[in-house]
């Protein structure tokens, strides 16, 4: 089992997601992979993964997440990939059961961004 595997098994196992948002969070990876046939590792999908869990967490217990900087918001439509991400991160919201806030989104495409940055250079 690679280490992205274990990182989402341990979210499992430490009752860190439910089942619903476990469904959700393979569901994100089977798109990734499937649909655009991305190479997920730990290094590059891990952190938009655990970013998830705690957004399904936040949501299980009414939390809000501050919203990003907008400086990092507009650095992040600057990035080369972000049409690409917008279109990435918007597949994976309609696969998802858990419904994120628009701050949890903006979260998701910068990890999108940021993937995409780090695999394609």
């Amino acid at each position: 089992m690679d280490e992205l595997m274990q990182r989402i098994e341990v979210f499992r196992q430490c009752d860190m997601v439910d089942e619903t948002g476990y469904k959700d969070i393979m569901a994100v990876v089977d798109l990734l992979k499937n649909e655009y046939h991305l190479q997920l590792t730990d290094d590059n999908a891990g952190v938009m993964l655990t970013h998830l869990v705690a957004a399904f967490r936040r949501i299980k217990e009414g939390e809000k997440v501050n919203p990003l900087d907008p400086e990092i918001v507009e650095q992040t439509k600057e990035l080369e990939y972000y049409d690409k991400a917008v279109e990435i991160r918007n597949k994976i919201l309609n696969v998802m059961t858990n419904k994120l806030s628009e701050d949890e989104q903006d979260f998701v495409l910068m990890h999108v961004s940021t993937m995409l940055s780090f695999l394609y250079e």
